[in-house]
């Protein structure tokens, strides 16, 4: 344990005696690395002033690397393949990227990855609890495209354009932030999830809030699609409801399951609907001025209210 935040180790190598060790370490060097002779169990490593370079199977716990914070903005961080008990947490300022396109990153329990730039992660991603994402607002991108990807709940705090894909086959709940996430347009691929549940960030007591986007949103269930009804005891209740602000936005929805968005605040743009089965109904109000309907197939029920359109 070497934490404190004005260390300067320069270039680390750690020898391990025994795989059940673990390092917490925060190096402020300029030529900071690291080198792992075995695994360990657990590491933080806070680098800000230098990239960072990790190769496969050098963790079994829970690992965290940052190497935001420092006078550079151009750190990176590079992570080989890792199998993961614990948490996965990763923080850069210009770049998180897999070793290889193959390196499978498999994490226990939850992800967190931030980065200033963007996130563009083509490398199998298996989380078994909740995802965090978050890039800069109005500015970095965020894509996780690869189809064996096994995201569950997600949490996308900042970022302009985000597509998640997931292979994840029971219900998902997508978190979105309001107006100041930044957001431009969202597309979630979870083809064979029972159902995705999509809900807006600061949800509490009493707290209905809106899921804020200036583009498009594009959905795609193998299940139903719905927004956030959460009840909290007491009486009190969250409402979540969509609202895309660009005077030409569009909702795209393919799903195998019923699609209930009926909230009467929603502004769902121009709304185009794909059913995996005649069996799907709808339930829609959309309060957009461009508010439109178009189904690429027949379904069973449909109730649309659209009043300024």
């Amino acid at each position: 344990t070497l934490s404190h935040g004005s260390n300067s180790l320069g270039a680390v190598t750690i020898t391990p005696g025994a795989p059940t060790v673990s390092a917490d370490l925060y190096n402020n060097s300029s030529n900071g690395s690291l080198t792992l002779s075995s695994p360990v169990t657990n590491l933080t490593l806070t680098q800000p002033n230098a990239s960072l370079s990790l190769p496969d199977n050098k963790v079994t716990g829970s690992l965290t690397l940052n190497t935001q914070g420092g006078t550079s903005t151009t750190d990176t961080i590079t992570l080989g393949a890792q199998t993961l008990s614990g948490s996965l947490d990763l923080r850069a300022d210009s770049g998180i990227v897999p070793l290889a396109p193959a390196s499978a990153w498999n994490v226990g329990t939850t992800a967190n990855l931030s980065n200033t730039s963007g996130l563009a992660l083509n490398n199998p991603i298996t989380v078994g609890a909740g995802t965090t994402l978050a890039a800069g607002a109005t500015t970095g991108d965020i894509v996780l495209s690869n189809a064996l990807n096994s995201l569950r709940d997600v949490t996308v705090n900042t970022g302009r354009d985000v597509s998640l894909t997931s292979a994840y086959n029971a219900g998902a709940t997508i978190i979105l932030p309001q107006t100041g996430g930044g957001l431009r347009n969202v597309a979630i691929t979870y083809p064979n999830a029972s159902g995705v549940t999509l809900g807006s960030s600061g949800n509490g007591y009493w707290t209905n809030n809106p899921i804020e986007l200036s583009g498009n949103l594009a959905v795609t269930s193998g299940g139903t699609i719905v927004a956030n009804y959460g009840y909290w005891g007491g009486g009190q209740y969250t409402y979540n409801w969509i609202n895309l602000t660009g005077g030409a936005s569009t909702s795209t929805f393919t799903t195998g399951g019923d699609i209930t968005l009926n909230h009467g605040s929603n502004s769902l743009g121009a709304v185009t609907i794909t059913p995996g089965a005649s069996t799907v109904s709808a339930d829609l109000y959309n309060n957009s001025s461009n508010g439109s309907l178009t189904l690429s197939s027949p379904i069973t029920n449909l109730a649309l209210t659209q009043p300024n359109a």
